[in-house]
Formats: structure tokens, sequence, C-alpha cells
């Protein structure tokens, strides 16, 4: 912010140094034409003005080919001339205050300087808030957009752990009976051939299947225990 507004200073600065360029050369061209002219009033009155009377000098005397040190001395002489008519001419009339002409310059000047430093100050604050309102809004649409999408894919992250835990629990389930089912018809089958189901149970308590109980004549294949051959016959 600061440095904008330095920037703003530097570029109102501009057109008025120029203008205070042009004023003071308009100055040394009268108080050159004065000086030719030997109108001691004139050149005292552009003096008081702000008129450069060492340009004038140094513009006589660059013109020539060659330094010349009585040519010098006759300027520095007519220098001195001029600042004694000018100083007879003030003790003579007063000083008189500048002219209304430049303090009617000098205040449009300063009017205008702070009409465009009050403009660009205004112009950088209605920047700086719309732009501020701009964001503000941008990201509240931005949060409201982000907080529907996450509620949103929240929803859907819920709906697809709820479908997934039931799929799970649906496939533990068939799982959980499909083994409980595999483990029941593996008991049923006899523990010697696989084959067929238990149905004939021996003297120690073993149950085989009818042929491999007949088998055991003498002893249990199991636990190798003799028995008298009897078996009895299981149903389901």
């Amino acid at each position: 912010m600061s440095i904008k507004v330095i920037v703003c200073f530097l570029i109102v600065l501009l057109p008025l140094a120029s203008l205070y360029a042009t004023s003071n050369r308009n100055l040394t061209l009268k108080l050159h034409q004065a000086i030719e002219q030997h109108n001691a009033s004139e050149i005292a009155k552009l003096l008081r003005e702000g008129a450069d009377f060492t340009e004038y000098i140094q513009y006589r005397f660059l013109r020539q080919n060659s330094f010349d040190v009585a040519r010098y001395y006759r300027y520095e002489d007519e220098y001195n001339q001029i600042v004694k008519n000018w100083l007879t001419e003030i003790a003579k009339n007063g000083n008189p205050s500048t002219s209304p002409y430049s303090v009617v310059i000098w205040f449009v000047l300063y009017g205008y300087f702070m009409f465009f430093c009050l403009s660009v100050c205004i112009a950088i604050g209605c920047f700086q808030s719309l732009r501020t309102f701009c964001c503000a809004s941008g990201r509240s649409r931005s949060s409201r957009n982000n907080n529907n999408t996450t509620r949103n894919g929240q929803d859907q992250d819920i709906h697809n752990t709820c479908s997934q835990i039931t799929s799970q629990k649906v496939s533990t389930t068939s799982s959980s009976s499909n083994n409980t089912n595999g483990r029941r018809e593996e008991d049923d089958l006899c523990c010697i051939c696989f084959e067929r189901r238990k149905d004939t149970a021996l003297e120690c308590g073993h149950v085989f299947c009818g042929q491999c109980a007949s088998k055991c004549t003498s002893y249990c294949f199991t636990c190798r225990k003799r028995h008298s051959g009897r078996t009895i016959k299981l149903y389901y």
C-alpha cells in the first residue's frame, strides 16, 4: 500500500517539476531580454519572481570562443551594476510581494496535487475493498462447495462402508455355514475309507461305516483295542 502511494506521488511530481522548470526558463529568457534592454525595474521584478541571473552570465560567457579574463570581469561588473540597480529599485519602491499571478499558479498546482493524491488514495482503497470482497465471496463459495463435496463424499463412504460390512458379513456367514457343513460332512464320513457315512459302532466306542466295521473282527483300527466282534448299528 505504501509503495503504491509513493509511486503515485512520484508520478504526480514529474509534471509539476516539468512545469516548474518551464516557468524558470521563461523567467530566465525574460531576464535576458530585460538585461539587453537595461530595464532595471523589470530586472528587479524578474529576480524577485525567481529568475536566475547566473544562467544569463553562463550563457553570455559560453558564447565566446576563448576564455578572456577581462571580458569575464566585465560581465562581473555588469552583474554588480544590475544588483545595485535592483537594490536601488527596492529601496525606492519597497519590497513588493510576489505577483498575484504566481500565487494563483502555485495555488492551482497545490490544489491539483491534493486532488490527484486524494483521487489516487480513494481509487486504491476502493480497489482493495473490492478485491477483499471478491476474494472473501470466492472463498466462502469454494468452502461451501468443498463442504458439500466432503459431505457427499462422507455419505458415499459411509454407504460404501456399510455395503462392504454387509457383504463381508454375508460372505462370512455363508463361508462359516459352508465350513460348518463341510466339517459336519467330514465328521459324518468314515475315518478309514472316507467314502461312506459312519453307521456302525464297535465295543470301544469308535464308529465306522458298516463295511469297515465288519473288517474290525478282532481289534479296533483306531485304538487297537481287542473286542469280541460285536457291533452296534446306528440310525440318524
